[in-house]
């Protein structure tokens, strides 16, 4: 600002020593003023338009640490979103069944295998959930329709241990779909109490404990059964 008033100040004493212009000295203070004035509204608008830059180039970094955070934000939620999904899937069971179902199946797990290995009722038990996936039924209805008998509601106070083995076996195989036989059982007996003339003319799967297994050829490739080996 010096500078530029020092320069106009030259050039207005050159003039006068010229004869070009003929100024009091009170008009002279006056004109002084008025380049002074000049000069400080110069400098203000100066200064302004620096501060404005730098009030947009911090406007500039702000919103890049905006948009920034968003989409930190945004890969965070779908991180999160998919982590909930894989959750939701991973927990989600073998096979679903209402706690309904689940109480009847335990039941007559109980009353069908109470004494023998966790494998030996969850054949029982995967024999339950062939049937029920087969004809689409309830556990109430395959009980009926397959004529299992066993029946014990009472277990889980007079042996809790066995009861929660029988619940342990349920589990396993609706949930979490663990299979003692690769064939789609359906039937089974125990050959130590009675000989069944019509369960040995089926096919034999698997021996475990006191029941034998066994399936029909029927079965083997069809598509209910093949849906739950996740073939189709």
């Amino acid at each position: 600002m010096n500078s530029i008033f020092e320069f106009q100040f030259s050039v207005l004493v050159s003039h006068l020593q010229k004869g070009n212009l003929v100024l009091s000295k009170k008009n002279i203070n006056k004109f002084l003023i008025l380049i002074l004035v000049l000069e400080i509204l110069t400098t203000i608008f100066v200064i302004g338009y620096k501060i404005t830059e730098i009030k947009i180039e911090i406007q500039k970094q702000d919103l890049k640490k905006i948009i920034n955070n968003s989409i930190k934000i945004i890969n965070l939620e779908s991180q999160t979103q998919y982590l909930k999904l894989y959750i939701i899937e991973y927990d989600k069971p073998f096979y679903v069944i209402t706690e309904d179902d689940r109480y009847m199946i335990e039941c007559i797990v109980a009353g069908e295998a109470k004494g023998e290995s966790i494998e030996g009722k969850m054949g029982v038990a995967q024999c339950l959930l062939n049937a029920m996936a087969k004809d689409n039924l309830s556990a109430s209805e395959v009980r009926k329709k397959y004529q299992y008998s066993g029946w014990d509601d009472e277990l889980q106070n007079s042996n809790p241990d066995y009861w929660g083995e029988v619940c342990e076996a349920v589990s396993r195989v609706f949930n979490d779909g663990e299979f003692v036989s690769e064939n789609p059982i359906l039937f089974f007996y125990a050959p130590k109490r009675v000989y069944s003339r019509w369960h040995e003319s089926l096919n034999h799967a698997v021996t475990v404990g006191g029941h034998k297994f066994f399936y029909l050829d029927e079965d083997v490739n069809a598509d209910w059964f093949l849906n739950l080996k996740g073939e189709v």
